[in-house]
């Protein structure tokens, strides 16, 4: 039977367990706030897309020193990467198994998240990792209820790619990870896609996320208010002018369109503005609570995502020599609520 460690069992944490269970893989779920709660009732979804149903995993651990006493085919971090406070592989080395050399499955926001880890666990002598698979997710969920529970909407993806990309006709143990876990995702009913460039599905996703979810950070709303009719006239054509800025930082970084298509913008950009309010035609994926992560954080006063969804952009765009006057504004207005949330950390 497969085995996964899940690090980081927040609600996205909590729903991709669910799926992996569903296909056969025993899941162990590395636990703190929602152990108890996994543990005992378990942690009940409710789906639009999987219906409705309770989860519990396999076993829950408490402690590097009880994760590293089993051996893992892989495992799956969707804890939030904020390197001003600790870095991947600082995480995931103290609960590898020594000699057992899992694959590292990556469901991290942003651009360039993948070099330290890489060159960390999965490079030397001796790699900690014997694969690094990078993933993106396309999903709307919330942990609610003090935990007891997830709400999630009909939007659910996960692009997997491997990091490096794959030489053409490359068969290896690190390949071989990567298609089964492809496999294994989609065996519990999950919308599993395998992508041979998966930096290019990173910069997909870095237009909804730096852009809906930016002005979402800003004006402190959920998606669905920057929808309403008296609001979509402003919010529209300020979102097309940060994910304009972002393609362009994506160009100066050689992506073409042959891997990033002029139409990712409007891909991104109509995903969400098809579920105006007022659109007769829209598909009920998005919740109308719903929140971008990184504007939940914002408003505990938690770390956010910010580095490596706006900041690692803007710094490209500096060393390009490119003006991003929209995603600079975003940056600076949020940048001080990060610093003083690290501190307090």
């Amino acid at each position: 039977q497969p085995s996964v460690l899940i690090i980081g069992l927040g609600a996205l944490g909590v729903l991709y367990g669910a799926l992996l269970s569903r296909g056969g893989v025993r899941v162990v779920a590395y636990a703190r706030s929602t152990a108890a709660q996994l543990e005992g009732e378990g942690i009940e979804l409710r789906s639009a897309k999987f219906g409705t149903f309770t989860w519990r995993p396999a076993r829950v651990v408490r402690s590097d020193a009880e994760a590293r006493a089993e051996a893992y085919d892989y495992i799956l971090t969707t804890f939030k990467l904020v390197p001003e406070l600790r870095t991947i592989s600082s995480l995931i080395k103290p609960v590898v198994k020594p000699g057992s050399a899992p694959a590292l499955v990556l469901v991290q926001n942003g651009i360039h998240v993948e070099r330290e880890p890489h060159a960390s666990l999965c490079e030397g002598d001796e790699p900690v990792c014997s694969a690094l698979i990078s993933c993106c997710a396309w999903l709307g969920a919330t942990l609610v209820d003090g935990g007891r529970a997830v709400d999630h909407g009909g939007l659910e993806r996960l692009m997997i790619g491997l990091y490096p990309s794959a030489e053409p006709g490359e068969d290896s143990p690190r390949t071989r990870a990567w298609r089964k876990f492809v496999e294994l995702y989609a065996a519990g009913g999950g919308g599993a896609e395998r992508v041979e460039n998966v930096q290019a599905v990173r910069w997909q996703k870095v237009l909804w996320n730096a852009c809906w979810g930016g002005l979402c950070l800003l004006s402190r709303q959920p998606v669905s208010a920057l929808l309403q009719p008296d609001a979509i006239r402003y919010s529209a054509p300020v979102v097309r002018g940060l994910m304009q800025e972002c393609m362009s930082v994506a160009r100066a970084e050689g992506l073409g369109a042959d891997v990033l298509p002029e139409t990712s913008v409007e891909e991104a950009f109509g995903l969400t503005f098809e579920e105006r309010p007022m659109n007769p035609e829209r598909k009920g994926n998005l919740k109308d609570t719903f929140k971008p992560s990184i504007l939940m954080d914002l408003e505990a006063q938690r770390p956010m995502e910010l580095s490596g969804i706006v900041g690692n952009v803007v710094s490209l765009a500096r060393r390009h020599n490119l003006s991003t006057p929209r995603l600079d504004l975003l940056l600076a207005a949020i940048r001080p609520a990060q610093v003083a949330a690290v501190r307090a950390a």
